[in-house]
C-alpha cells in the first residue's frame, strides 16, 4: 500500500539503520526448539504471513534467515520486492521463525514501531527506489543490505509513529476490501466471454493480419520527479487489470521520446518478456496522454476485430499456448514481435464482439468509478494522517503521487 503522510515533529539526521538492526544474528536456542518456517509464498503482497509451518530449529537453522516476534520481514529478490513482499514476523511458534533466504530482517529497536518500520518498507516509493539499487543478473536481482542501512529518514516521536501507523492500517483495510471487490468484475468479463464465444466455429487470422502494434521495447526515458505524465511500462499491466505506477517523465522528455506512435485508451497493454511475460489489460479511460517504456507494447484491433474481445481472448489457455511456442531466453524470457504477429486469434462475428464489448463497458464502468473511489480515499486518508510528505522519506514540497509542486 501506498502512503506520504506528515511529520511534524521528526528528527532529520537518521538512516534506517540507526532505529533498526538489519538482519541480526539469532540468539542461541536449543536445536528441539519448534519454530515457525516461513517461506516467500507464506508472506502476501499486503502484509499477510502464513507460520503455521512448524519446524525443529535443528532443521532450518542453517540455510536459511532466522528471526524472531516482531520482527519486520522484507523480500529483497525480484520480483517479490517489486510486489510488495513484506511482513511482520508474528505469531512464531515459541517466538522463533526461519525461512527464505530471499528476507531481510529488520529488529526494530526502542526509537521506532515494527508497524513504523514495514509501513516505510512497504511505501510503494521505497520499492522504486530500492529496485534501483538492485544488484545481479536478471531474474536474479536483490536490494543489498546497504540500501536499506543507508536509506536516510525522518523519525516522528513513537506517539505519532502509533497515530500514522494506526491510520493507515485502518486505510488499508477498507481499500483491500474494494480491492476484492474490483478484481471480481475481471472474473464476470472472462465467465461472459466463454458463455458468449464459441471459438472453434470462428475465422482466424494472425495478429499480424488483424491489428496494429506500438513497440518501444529496449529502451526507457529518464524518469522525473518533476514530471506531469505518467510512465507505463510493465509494472503498469496486471492479469486483465491495468496497475497505477507513480512514474512519470517531464514534457520535454515526452516530446523527444515518443517517435514510433502513441497508445490510447482502449487499446490492449501486453507485456513482451520477464516475470510478468503474457499479463494483458486494456488501456483505461483516464490515460489520456502517457508514455510507453520497455517491455510493455500496446496493440489495437483493426475494423474485424474490437479490443475488448481480443485483450479477453489473450488471458485464456489457448492463447498462452500459442504464445508459448513463440517463447525464448533463459530467466528472463519473452517473445519478438517477429514472432507475436504469427499468433492466430479467433475473429467471431463483429456484432457478437460488439455485444461483448458493451458488456465489458458496463463492468468497466464499476471498475473505473471504484478505482476511482479508492485513490480519492488515499488522497483524504494521506491528508487525515498528516499531509502530503512521505512517512519516514527526506523528501519535501512534493504531491500525493511524490511529484515536486
Amino acid at each position: 500500500m501506498d502512503f506520504i503522510p506528515q511529520i511534524e515533529v521528526c528528527r532529520d539526521d537518521m538512516k534506517l539503520k540507526d532505529i533498526c538492526e538489519i538482519n541480526p544474528r539469532m540468539q542461541k536456542i536449543d536445536d528441539s526448539t519448534e519454530v515457525s518456517f516461513v517461506s516467500m509464498p507464506s508472506v502476501s503482497e499486503d502484509g499477510k504471513i502464513d507460520t503455521t509451518d512448524i519446524r525443529r530449529y535443528s532443521d532450518v537453522k542453517k540455510g536459511y534467515t532466522s528471526f524472531k516476534e516482531n520482527d519486520v520481514l522484507f523480500a529483497k529478490i525480484t520480483p517479490c520486492m517489486e510486489n510488495g513482499k513484506g511482513a511482520i514476523a508474528r505469531g512464531l511458534r515459541n517466538g522463533y521463525g526461519c525461512g527464505s533466504s530471499e528476507f531481510h530482517v529488520l529488529r526494530s529497536n526502542d526509537k521506532a514501531m515494527p508497524e513504523w518500520i514495514y509501513c516505510l518498507t512497504s511505501w510503494q516509493r521505497f520499492r522504486e527506489k530500492a529496485e534501483k539499487h538492485m544488484t545481479g543478473s536478471a531474474g536474479q536481482r536483490r536490494v543489498p543490505k546497504q540500501y536499506l542501512e543507508n536509506y536516510e529518514i525522518r523519525l516522528p516521536g513513537l506517539k505519532v509513529q502509533a497515530q500514522q501507523v494506526e491510520t493507515l492500517m485502518h486505510l488499508r483495510s477498507i481499500i483491500d476490501r474494494r480491492i476484492t471487490e474490483v478484481r471480481s468484475f475481471d472474473e464476470l468479463i472472462k465467465a461472459r466471454f466463454v458463455e458468449m464465444f464459441d471459438l472453434s466455429n470462428c475465422a482466424y487470422k494472425s495478429l499480424g493480419e488483424c491489428t496494429d502494434f506500438v513497440d518501444y521495447r529496449g529502451h526507457t526515458p529518464e524518469l522525473s520527479d518533476e514530471g506531469t505524465i505518467r510512465m507505463i511500462n510493465a509494472k503498469s499491466v496486471g492479469k486483465g487489470f491495468f496497475k497505477y505506477v507513480d512514474e512519470f517523465i517531464t514534457e520535454k522528455t515526452y516530446e523527444s521520446w515518443m517517435h514510433r506512435g502513441f497508445g490510447y485508451p482502449g487499446d490492449i497493454l501486453f507485456v513482451t518478456e520477464g516475470h510478468t511475460f503474457g499479463n494483458t489489460c486494456l488501456i483505461p479511460k483516464d490515460m489520456t496522454k502517457f508514455a510507453l517504456g520497455q517491455r510493455v507494447i500496446t496493440i489495437k484491433g483493426r475494423d474485424e476485430i474490437e479490443n475488448a474481445f481480443l485483450c479477453s481472448y489473450m488471458q485464456t489457455d489457448m492463447f498462452w499456448k500459442d504464445i508459448n511456442v513463440y517463447r525464448t531466453g533463459g530467466t528472463a524470457q519473452g517473445i519478438r514481435s517477429k514472432d507475436l504477429i504469427k499468433v492466430m486469434v479467433p475473429i467471431p462475428p463483429i456484432e457478437q464482439q460488439k455485444d461483448f464489448v458493451k458488456f465489458v463497458n458496463q463492468v468497466d464502468k464499476l471498475e473505473f468509478d471504484g478505482m476511482a473511489w479508492q485513490r480519492w480515499l488515499f488522497s483524504v486518508g494521506m491528508k487525515s494522517a498528516g499531509g502530503n510528505n512521505p512517512c519516514g522519506a527526506k523528501e519535501q514540497d512534493k504531491d500525493e503521487f511524490g511529484r515536486k509542486k
